[in-house]
């Protein structure tokens, strides 16, 4: 399997290390795809989507960096000199310049169908594993507050009554 792919990571409280996974950059066949959090069809990000962050402009200009690499290339401050997104180095590089909230961690090929063939098919579908599927835990709890606070207001049990 010819591919790679790095999870996008925010982290909200760097003391408490909870980072959550924000999006997805997929190589495969020579091929780059992305995928984030907030992105409408074009892949540009919609604000109405984005209230998870911390500070909305620091997610949109981590977002244009990442998209932006993919086509351009990063500076690999490692080695002090340009690094194309065609070069081994890249991905590597990517990741280090990724630091503080916003972080990339290698994924791990495990459970990818082989089936995938495009990097923009494995993008999607790693997108709807690895971060939809914790978005919607997220959203989950957040609702599930509220109603146990109105319970708790007016006395209601499970059941209704």
């Amino acid at each position: 399997m010819e591919a790679v792919y790095l999870v996008a990571k925010y982290t909200p409280d760097l003391a408490r290390m909870e980072p959550q996974n924000i999006g997805i950059i997929v190589r495969r066949h020579g091929k780059w795809a992305t995928r984030f959090a907030g992105e409408n069809d074009q892949g540009q990000l919609d604000g109405r989507s984005l209230g998870t962050f911390a500070s909305e402009e620091a997610y949109r200009e981590w977002h244009r960096f990442w998209t932006g690499t993919i086509r351009d290339g990063v500076f690999d401050e490692a080695d002090h000199h340009w690094v194309g997104p065609d070069e081994p180095r890249f991905v590597e590089a990517i990741c280090l310049a990724s630091r503080d909230h916003f972080t990339l961690a290698y994924g791990q090929p495990v459970g990818v169908p082989l089936e995938l063939e495009s990097a923009r098919q494995m993008a999607d579908y790693l997108f709807a594993q690895l971060v939809l599927r914790n978005a919607t835990a997220s959203e989950d709890a957040r609702v599930e507050h509220p109603v146990r606070a109105l319970k708790r207001r007016y006395g209601l049990t499970e059941g209704g009554t």
